[in-house]
This record gives C-alpha cells, sequence and structure tokens, in this order.
C-alpha cells in the first residue's frame, strides 16, 4: 500500500510540474523534461506517463522526435489509488513458468512416437484409398464448367464457314462415298 501511495504522490508531483512547464514553456514538455524539473529519473518519468494515460489523466501524443505530453484531467490522478499495484515480478515469473509447461506438454504430446504411429496409420490408409481408385478424391476442374474456350469457338466458327462457301461441286465431291472412283474431265487439247 506504501508503494502505491507513493506512486500517487510522484504522480501529482509529474501533473504539477506538467502544468509549470507549459505555463512557463508555452508549449507541451516531454517526459524527460518533466522528470528533469521534478529530479526523477527518465525511466521513472515515462513510467508515471504510462500510469497517469491510463487513467486519463494526460494524453501522449508522439511527435517526429519526441513525446509530448498534455494534462486531460487533473482528478483522474487520484484514481491511481484506487487501482492495483501492478504485479510483483515473483508472480510474472510463475505466471510465464506456468505458460512454458503447457507448451511442453504441447510439444511432447505432437512428438510423442505413440501418438505419431496412430497419425502415420491414418495416413498409411488413406495413401492407399487413393491408390485403389486415383478418381476418388479427385476435385472436379473448375474450368470444364465454362465450356469451349474462345479460340476453339473461333475455329469452329471459321470451320463452319469454309464448309457454307465450298462450291456445290465441291460439296458434292465431299458426300461422293470413297469406294467409288472419281470421275476426271477428259483432258481438253
Amino acid at each position: 500500500m506504501a508503494d502505491n501511495e507513493q506512486l500517487v504522490d510522484q504522480a501529482e508531483l509529474f501533473c504539477a510540474a506538467l502544468k509549470v512547464l507549459c505555463h512557463r514553456e508555452h508549449k507541451a514538455p516531454s517526459a524527460v523534461e518533466i522528470g528533469a524539473e521534478v529530479g526523477i529519473a527518465r525511466e521513472r518519468a515515462h513510467y508515471l506517463a504510462n500510469r497517469l494515460e491510463e487513467v486519463g489523466a494526460i494524453r501522449i501524443v508522439p511527435t517526429a522526435f519526441d513525446e509530448r505530453i498534455y494534462l486531460e484531467d487533473w482528478v483522474k490522478v487520484g484514481q491511481l489509488r484506487d487501482r492495483q499495484a501492478p504485479p510483483k515480478v515473483e508472480q510474472l515469473e510463475q505466471q510465464q513458468q506456468s505458460q512454458r509447461d503447457e507448451l511442453s506438454k504441447q510439444i511432447d504430446a505432437r512428438f510423442d512416437p505413440k501418438v505419431r504411429a496412430g497419425d502415420k496409420q491414418a495416413l498409411f490408409a488413406e495413401l492407399q484409398a487413393r491408390l485403389r481408385d486415383p478418381n476418388a478424391n479427385k476435385k472436379p476442374n473448375p474450368l470444364d464448367a465454362l465450356g469451349p474456350r474462345a479460340d476453339q469457338q473461333e475455329t469452329q466458327q471459321t470451320q463452319q464457314a469454309q464448309q457454307t462457301q465450298q462450291s456445290p461441286d465441291e460439296q458434292a465431291q465431299d458426300e461422293q462415298p470413297q469406294d467409288q472412283p472419281q470421275q476426271d474431265d477428259p483432258p481438253s487439247e
């Protein structure tokens, strides 16, 4: 609880320095400038700025080279008293250890030889089924549903046009059976 009170006191001092710097410099200060004014380390100044932004007391605006801080609501600094303190390092370590244990269990289960043997048997059964009937799992070609291609249609249209343009003699020759010899015109001299 004492840590939380110290945090609130530092946050109030941080916001007071923010107000003074805004009034004195006529521009929004950065967290480093506020920390230098109050006499706290830059890391602590950034930590306080992030915590104050969480409760809505300040607004951090990123610029090209730095971040500028604007005071939003001075009263919300008091909400830091009601908030829980951040988790301790030991709690975070325990949480990470439990996550690592869970992941290691998942990895062990995935590469367990007993599980892999069952996967192999299922894979071999599927391959045998495919070898017996290769067309069983074959997907239909979606292009077959579209019909003949445009260049095939053009070829068919040109063939039909050529057939209609043939002379009646050529059509008759095409219709004659192949068994009968064709009559040749006598040579003219």
